[in-house]
């Protein structure tokens, strides 16, 4: 992996390193689970929202809560990668907190389906396809209408967290030469 800048100057060094967008992975999941088409499983808070499917469809929105990352990063060194020059590796791990809400006729049964999907452990391999892994799921989906263009639009809601592991790697060369000299006994 080619790094934008190195330890050789001076100033702030970029790391490079990009991570599947878990909104996206957990899209795929919930049509995969429920039936309903990908198109229809959607970002809950998008910059560009899309229209707004009819009511009686069934359709659901996924959403990044929260993101806490664990502990003190680890760092490892790479001293024989780059052609010698070397580079580090810096892992850590992030808990995701997510809710994918259900909307339309059948949101309480596609609420469930995805719930119960989640039980079998084929279905959650999947998930580690996107380098992410299951923690929790809420045991309760929780029942929240919201009033649209005059009428109550049925929601059920889905909490659960996933874990993944993020990494950038970071131009820190080896040391090839010094202007001192070191002793030793």
């Amino acid at each position: 992996m080619t790094v934008k800048n190195d330890s050789r100057h001076s100033g702030h060094l970029q790391g490079e390193g990009k991570q599947a967008n878990p909104v996206n992975a957990l899209r795929v999941h919930v049509a995969g689970l429920t039936g309903i088409p990908l198109a229809l499983v959607r970002k809950s808070w998008d910059a560009e929202p899309l229209e707004q499917p009819p009511l009686n469809a069934d359709w659901a929105s996924v959403g990044l809560i929260s993101v806490d990352s664990e502990g003190t990063p680890q760092i490892e060194r790479k001293p024989h990668t780059n052609g010698g020059l070397g580079s580090s590796t810096v892992r850590q791990w992030q808990t995701l907190s997510l809710v994918v809400s259900f909307f339309g006729t059948n949101a309480r049964e596609n609420a469930d389906a995805f719930a119960m999907g989640l039980a079998l452990s084929q279905n959650v391999t999947e998930l580690k396809r996107f380098g992410l892994s299951l923690r929790t799921l809420s045991p309760t989906a929780e029942h929240a209408p919201e009033w649209y263009s005059g009428r109550l639009l049925d929601r059920w809601d889905v909490r659960l967290t996933l874990a993944r592991q993020t990494k950038r790697e970071y131009g820190v060369r080896n040391l090839a030469s010094a202007d001192f000299e070191i002793h030793t006994n």
